[in-house]
């Protein structure tokens, strides 16, 4: 008896962290910890252990849920945008498969269409994915980053595809910001590419970066239609373009959203000087 009493005094604070830890669940109780000032060191130890494993255990969870959240916004997307190329696919295939007696002219019209169609759709697929990798990075993923070395590398490449845009960028020595690299390139390339997309090849774009405050302003502004005011919030959701009949990805300006809030900054839609649109991101500087 006095043996048997000894050892449930003993292991008194052991019973109570395991009642207390069989009532824990990861995946809903992500803040909650079990105490570890139990009076004995050993069991002490172990609590911390076990608070540790379900910090752990609640970092994994949440990685996972964000994975699966990008799965179906994945599907959702690529559903509603790739319909439209697919069918007007499928439309000029049916002609050139009924009609083999065309002439030269229309079927070269046709397989120009296909073509162009094929390209939107490579177009479409590159964004959609680099759309579903934003949407699961992490802190993990973050390094400092020269945005002016950047944004310069992004404006290069938009000269070589389009060299009739008038370019002007004033990319001085700026702070150093902490992100995903490979996602702030998504956000300039994007920038760059709808300034094109909707104001036309020969569109004036000016592009600066600066200081600005405590971050870093990368502004992008044409001399393009401009953004009707009406839309300005609704052309940052998915799935959302402007009046524009030129063609696009469809996913308005999206990516640069995502990537403006993944990394703790702030986009603004505005008009240029001239009358054109004007993009403003500003982000945290290291």
């Amino acid at each position: 008896v006095v043996g048997w009493v000894a050892g449930s005094l003993g292991t008194r604070s052991l019973r109570g962290l395991a009642r207390e830890a069989a009532g824990m669940r990861p995946a809903v109780d992500s803040e909650r910890h079990v105490a570890v000032d139990r009076g004995v060191a050993a069991v002490d130890e172990l609590a911390q252990a076990l608070n540790s494993a379900m910090d752990r255990i609640a970092v994994e969870v949440a990685t996972t849920d964000s994975a699966l959240r990008a799965s179906r916004s994945f599907t959702a997307d690529a559903s509603h945008e790739l319909s439209t190329p697919l069918t007007a696919m499928g439309a000029d295939l049916e002609v050139l498969h009924g009609h083999p007696d065309l002439d030269a002219a229309q079927r070269a019209e046709i397989v120009e269409e296909l073509l162009h169609d094929h390209r939107r759709l490579l177009d479409l697929l590159a964004m959609l994915r680099d759309l579903a990798r934003g949407d699961q990075q992490t802190d993990r993923a973050f390094e400092p980053v020269d945005l002016a070395e950047l944004v310069d590398e992004a404006v290069d490449s938009l000269a070589r595809r389009h060299p009739r845009v008038r370019l002007a960028a004033a990319l001085p020595d700026v702070p150093v910001v902490r992100g995903w690299r490979a996602g702030l390139r998504v956000l300039g390339d994007n920038l760059l590419t709808n300034a094109v997309v909707h104001g036309g090849d020969d569109v004036a774009v000016d592009v600066r970066v600066g200081a600005h405050g405590d971050g870093v302003r990368l502004v992008v502004a044409d001399d393009g239609p401009g953004f009707p005011a009406a839309d300005r919030e609704r052309l940052r959701g998915r799935s959302e373009r402007g009046t524009s009949s030129r063609p696009g990805t469809g996913l308005g300006l999206a990516p640069v959203d995502q990537q403006g809030g993944l990394h703790g900054g702030s986009i603004a839609l505005g008009d240029a000087d001239g009358g054109g649109a004007e993009v403003t991101v500003v982000l945290p500087a290291v």
